[in-house]
């Protein structure tokens, strides 16, 4: 089998772990298995997905390899992910040991050494970011090249759906408790 009918064959089985649902447990589901697969699928050491927070700047980690969701939570100014979100666009960058930024606090913080990254946005229908997916570390002293970005791509505009779903429960759940927190604030008395 060539190394694009592999590809293919990948990309196909992928899909068939993607169906609409609105059950949160499926999406988190979707997106761990997704996250799984993609190392060896683009021959990586990692692989992750942060969701978009427009509301407060930020982004959280929904799935990540050798993380637990939502260990992440980083601004968008300075990160990667806030990079491609901003501009919608790619990026690769197989040097980040000169590269400054958020990436640096997070791999004191896993213990992690971040040398390259391949990051795309997750798109909706619209066109709005959702969030981003990422390939971390090369393997081999290889580097992420054009065939790694559209590969990812792809894989990206699956996952939408799962992303929109999470993201919706998590702002619902922010307006509730918000909503809360101001009611019982008018009944404080300071």
């Amino acid at each position: 089998m060539t190394e694009t009918s592999y590809m293919q064959e990948t990309l196909q089985n992928l899909k068939k772990l993607v169906h609409p649902t609105s059950d949160i447990n499926d999406c988190n589901s979707i997106l761990n298995n997704f996250v799984k697969e993609l190392p060896d699928l683009i021959n990586s050491e990692r692989a992750s997905i942060f969701i978009h927070d427009p509301f407060n700047q930020r982004a959280w980690l929904q799935s990540g390899t050798g993380l637990i969701e939502k260990e992440l939570d980083i601004p968008l100014r300075g990160s990667i992910t806030g990079e491609v979100i901003f501009s919608k666009k790619y990026l690769i960058i197989n040097d980040m040991s000169t590269r400054e930024g958020i990436h640096k606090a997070v791999d004191l913080m896993t213990g992690f050494s971040t040398k390259s990254v391949l990051c795309v946005p997750i798109l909706s229908q619209s066109g709005s970011v959702r969030g981003t997916l990422q390939a971390l570390n090369k393997k081999n002293g290889d580097i992420f090249i054009e065939k790694d970005r559209i590969l990812l791509e792809q894989i990206a505009a699956m996952l939408h759906g799962p992303v929109r779903v999470i993201f919706n429960a998590q702002r619902e759940k922010t307006v509730r408790s918000k909503g809360w927190r101001e009611r019982i604030q008018n009944f404080l008395p300071f």
